[in-house]
């Protein structure tokens, strides 16, 4: 977007020296921020040069949500750019573009927890917080955490701490029980050997040294025990009590209370009407009634300057009540992303909340809502794929519509026709052919498999039918759906070391092939 409009009144000057020139009147209903808004006295007929201490690549992005057109999605954009970003919109306050840089930061995690946990702390957003920090402590030692705190999380997150740090030392100091919960003996050699299977039990204080070198302040060894375990060399007697060990280690970590737990949220299933936020001075001069009867108040001037949908001509005077189709819990939060305000965070809402008010933001063209509801729908997945696929058709969102397809492919074709919009229902059974296709030709290649098995007079292959069979039955059972989850398929099919690098690996590579051949759902629209 070029922000080169000569009829713009303000102009702000970016720190590598790029100008853009933008209109207060959309600033107003995007920002409560005076950086943004300054008390202009110039009484020069040029617009006011403002300077911002962000790049020209931060605030060309910044400046799109201020103005009533589709909002930037953020997907895939790199870290360092978003977090400058996301700070950018707080500092500024653009209410229109937190939620969306709130859930992109949040998507990215466990990357860069450190970066995310100070964002979230600073801005106020606990669900990230919470998420975040049991990372950081394995990442950052107290001396970097704590000036990054406000003051009052800095013994909070102390005490914090210590829960983990003691979890380590109980971790540790439970090697002298996990020694004797099996037993052993000296071996002719001097070494202790386990009694069970007379082999060399592990070298367990070497073990331990390991542990405590990894420990020295540092609890990152926490994150993956089993990694370390499968460092050192122990039978199998002996791997059966460490399991022992590591379990009451993870139970332990459970027990560790949260930092800063979330507020609770109010139940979704109704949303309290709140008062809508007033920008200006000036009062309400419109009225609009929702399908239940509930009257909202509201200004033309912010509806027209931040959608596309609410044109003014629909809208006279005070008096006159306009009537729209919704429900008042609909229009009470989509009329709030119409106000330069936090807007509501819709990433707990149910889907009979958020379903509604998602076709309302598009209806209405109100562009703060329109990605944010969005990107809720797709975390929704796999639940209520068949109306999220309808939502995503109706709207052309090909990226949902092809993570909605993938999820719908679990309800049985029979059912999800019922479901489906009419429109849809032809290109979803030739969609789903497609995956039916690829389940025969899977079907057919474990019975080619299973024949040339069956001919084969090896003893080492005598498990083998009985492999194939269990692979024939989950598929089976499955459907098109299993072919979503080949991990799971061969697990169950108790597949031995051998024939996973052989022909199932084989059969596996063929399948996968067919999958990335299938068309998107979205092809077939």
């Amino acid at each position: 977007m070029q922000f080169i409009d000569s009829s713009s009144d303000i102009t702000f000057q970016s720190s590598d020296g790029i100008f853009f020139h933008l209109h207060t009147k959309y600033l107003k209903i995007s920002t409560k921020s005076s950086l943004l808004l300054p008390d202009c006295t110039c009484t020069s007929s040029a617009p006011e040069v403002v300077p911002l201490s962000e790049a020209a690549s931060t605030l060309e992005i910044l400046f799109q949500f201020c103005y009533p057109k589709c909002h930037p999605d953020l997907e895939g954009m790199e870290f360092n750019n978003l977090i400058l970003l996301a700070e950018a919109v707080e500092k500024y306050k653009v209410f229109s573009a937190m939620d969306i840089c709130k859930i992109r930061i949040g998507d990215t995690l466990p990357q860069h927890p450190f970066d995310i946990f100070v964002y979230a702390v600073n801005h106020g957003y606990p669900d990230i917080v919470e998420v975040a920090a049991p990372l950081v402590v394995f990442e950052k030692s107290m001396s970097d955490i704590l000036p990054k705190l406000p003051s009052e999380l800095v013994v909070p997150w102390a005490m914090y701490h210590e829960k983990w740090h003691q979890v380590a030392r109980d971790a540790v100091s439970y090697y002298d029980t996990w020694k004797t919960s099996f037993t052993v003996v000296e071996g002719y050699d001097g070494r202790i050997v386990c009694a069970e299977c007379r082999l060399t039990s592990v070298e367990l204080d070497g073990f331990v040294v390991c542990l405590l070198r990894r420990f020295g302040g540092d609890l990152s060894f926490l994150k993956d025990l089993v990694a370390l375990f499968t460092s050192s060399k122990f039978c199998e007697h002996v791997a059966r009590s460490f399991f022992s060990w590591h379990t009451s280690i993870e139970e332990n970590i459970k027990n560790i209370p949260k930092f800063r737990e979330p507020a609770q949220s109010e139940s979704k299933d109704v949303v309290a009407l709140e008062p809508l936020s007033i920008v200006a001075d000036t009062e309400p001069d419109i009225t609009i009634q929702s399908s239940d009867g509930v009257p909202f108040q509201v200004h033309k001037l912010n509806l027209a300057l931040s959608s596309a949908g609410f044109a003014p001509s629909q809208f006279e005077t005070l008096d006159e009540i306009v009537e729209l189709t919704e429900t008042s819990t609909t229009l009470n939060l989509l009329l709030k992303f119409c106000y330069p305000d936090r807007h509501p965070d819709l990433t707990t809402l149910k889907f009979d909340v958020l379903g509604p008010l998602g076709d309302a933001a598009q209806k209405y063209s109100v562009y703060p809502a329109m990605n944010v509801c969005k990107i809720c729908m797709r975390k929704l997945l796999p639940q209520h794929s068949d109306a999220i696929l309808a939502y995503a058709a109706r709207h052309n969102y090909p990226d949902l519509l092809d993570a909605a397809a993938l999820s719908a492919l679990k309800i049985p074709l029979h059912e999800l026709v019922v479901l489906l919009p009419t429109h849809l229902v032809i290109p979803w059974v030739q969609y789903h052919e497609q995956w039916n296709q690829v389940l025969k030709d899977a079907l057919s290649h474990i019975l080619e498999l299973w024949d040339n098995i069956l001919r084969c007079t090896s003893r080492s292959k005598k498990l083998h039918p009985r492999v194939y069979e269990r692979l024939l039955l989950s598929l089976n059972l499955g459907g098109v759906a299993s072919l979503l989850d080949l991990d799971a398929v061969i697990g169950a099919s108790g597949c031995c070391g051998s024939l996973r690098l052989d022909s199932c690996t084989t059969w596996r590579e063929s399948v996968e092939k067919d999958i990335v051949n299938i068309r998107s759902f979205g092809n077939f629209l």
